[in-house]
């Protein structure tokens, strides 16, 4: 029996910059596979599964991938496509992960994608807002952050820890190769959807000249208007799932989006109690991460 190809390349974060779109893109490619499920969470599963304290952080593990075996299952319908690859923000912030992935999968291509990291954490803290998880206000959130991380709270609610960056970029410039790394900034992808992509896709080895869908703002987040439409777009039912057995993939990413950003009161200005607290924390990391990318990123404002 043929053995089923591996990944030759990861998007390994980060949460709220940008990934599902990239999933979005990166589908429509010939060139590409990616496997049914997003985010597998398979090389960090043993410190996820660690810290499941908080509201809501139970339901966060139910489609990930605890063996290889089920890791290996996910790309036996990849073909014969140049790139192969699978989108796990989670494995960023886990710097051990990367050992393992260069052990099982070899010298692989690796994909950042990095946000404003003030706009990052406000938009991880809507998410959870979104969700009916958070109750407190962003900038008390902040204060909490480090009890909340003792009491064993999931990584997801780490705003601000998970808005500092260019430690663990270096390591895994270190692990794969600087050569092997590249970050997509998302406001430039935001700006420049089509240049992006096309540098990524020739990043991957892939026809840079194919145009893809774009221009959807996927899994944005906000206050809801209405629980009840949260309720039919993320709760499992058996009406949902005959849905997605007879309504195609495309057809039920642009409902989704459609019916998301319906639901969705944009989120209010950041406080500026919290913007103070964020900014003075997040200089030092942007002027490291400036100076390992060799570049100023005038996109990014504080």
């Amino acid at each position: 029996m043929k053995k089923a190809p591996l990944p030759n390349f990861l998007i390994i974060g980060v949460p709220k910059a940008g990934t599902t779109s990239l999933d979005h893109y990166l589908r429509q490619h010939p060139q590409i596979f990616l496997p049914q499920k997003k985010e597998l969470h398979y090389f960090s599963y043993r410190f996820l599964k660690e810290s499941l304290a908080g509201p809501g952080d139970l339901g966060s593990l139910q489609s990930v991938c605890s063996t290889f075996r089920e890791y290996e299952n996910c790309f036996c319908n990849a073909g014969e496509v140049s790139a192969i690859g699978e989108i796990s923000p989670s494995y960023f912030y886990f710097r051990e992960v990367a050992h393992e992935m260069r052990k099982r999968l070899g010298n692989i291509k690796v994909v950042i994608s990095l946000r404003d990291p003030l706009k990052r954490a406000y938009s991880n803290y809507m998410h959870l807002v979104r969700d009916d998880r958070e109750t407190l206000s962003f900038y008390n959130a902040l204060c909490e952050e480090e009890q909340r991380k003792a009491k064993g709270w999931s990584d997801f609610w780490r705003y601000s820890e998970h808005s500092l960056y260019s430690q663990n970029l270096r390591f895994f410039m270190d692990v794969f190769g600087p050569e092997n790394v590249k970050v997509v900034i998302f406001e430039e992808m935001v700006r420049d959807t089509e240049g992006s992509l096309r540098d990524l896709f020739k990043f991957l080895g892939v026809d840079d000249s194919v145009s893809v869908q774009s221009g959807k703002v996927l899994n944005r987040s906000g206050t809801l208007r209405f629980r009840f439409v949260k309720n039919v777009i993320y709760e499992d039912s058996p009406l949902k799932k005959l849905f997605k057995k007879v309504v195609p993939k495309e057809l039920r990413t642009s409902l989704k989006c459609y019916l998301e950003n319906l639901n969705l009161i944009p989120a209010e200005d950041i406080e500026i109690d919290a913007v103070n607290l964020l900014a003075s924390r997040f200089e030092s990391d942007r002027a490291s991460l400036e100076e390992l990318l060799g570049r100023k990123i005038d996109c990014w404002h504080f």
